[in-house]
């Protein structure tokens, strides 16, 4: 069967790590002192702390050191050119893109026009006789 879990323990960590106001901080310890599920939180915080203060820590060598930030810095200067580069490629590859959509529109587009004028002829022919048809029949 699990705990009962408790409203507070979020503040556990703050209690752990001495943010607390005097005045909240001695209504948490009263309130840690019956309650399991914090008193757990609390217990875990510094299991986690002692084991991390026990890892092993290893010398830095100045060398080394300067070698890591000369290939960061490297790295860091080669990365404009090479998203440059790419944003030069997909502006040439959008205007190629682009004209190539253009001169397929202009050729799909002309044998149109012979078709849209003469639909704009039958359809003016058509306006004139039905508005004579309305005119006489008055």
């Amino acid at each position: 069967m699990s705990e009962p879990s408790c409203a507070l323990v979020g503040d556990v960590q703050s209690f752990y790590d001495d943010r607390g106001v005097t005045g909240e901080r001695a209504a948490f310890e009263e309130h840690l002192a019956g309650c399991s599920t914090c008193k757990a939180e609390l217990a875990r915080l510094r299991g986690t702390t002692l084991a991390l203060r026990k890892l092993p820590t290893q010398p830095v060598d100045e060398v080394s050191l300067r070698r890591r930030r000369q290939r960061v810095l490297l790295d860091a200067r080669s990365r404009p050119a090479r998203s440059r580069r790419r944003r030069v490629m997909g502006a040439l590859a959008l205007a190629v893109m682009s004209a190539g959509l253009a001169a397929g529109f202009v050729l799909w587009r002309g044998p149109m026009r012979e078709t849209a004028r003469a639909s704009v002829t039958i359809v003016a022919s058509d306006t004139a006789r039905s508005s004579t048809s309305i005119s006489g029949a008055k």
